[in-house]
């Protein structure tokens, strides 16, 4: 485990084997699934863990504290994964055509 300057938090680096994977040809040969419960192996059954993603770089320490404070009180909660509702007609442009994504133009 990596240190950290926050002293409750302690940062679990990836395995190498989860890293090459990024760069793997097969991409059955493992998955974020696979990372996460090698991940889960390192820590104690009672410990929350936060996994981020580079897609999410304007998640808020704030953001992540309240999680937190939302498995740590409630009796229903297990996980949390943080969304962005987008609200905006989305296309692809493929030479001089233009598909829609996210929704249907019939």
């Amino acid at each position: 485990m990596l240190r950290s300057n926050l002293k409750s938090i302690e940062i679990i680096r990836r395995l190498d084997k989860h890293i090459d994977l990024g760069n793997a040809e097969k991409i059955d040969s493992g998955s974020v699934g696979d990372m996460l419960f090698d991940s889960c192996e390192k820590i104690d059954s009672l410990e929350i863990m936060v996994l981020t993603h580079i897609t999410c770089p304007i998640l808020k320490k704030q953001t992540i504290f309240d999680m937190v404070d939302v498995l740590r009180t409630s009796k229903k909660a297990m996980s949390i994964h943080s969304v962005q509702q987008v609200q905006c007609l989305v296309w692809l442009k493929k030479g001089n055509e233009s598909i829609p994504i996210n929704f249907c133009t019939d």
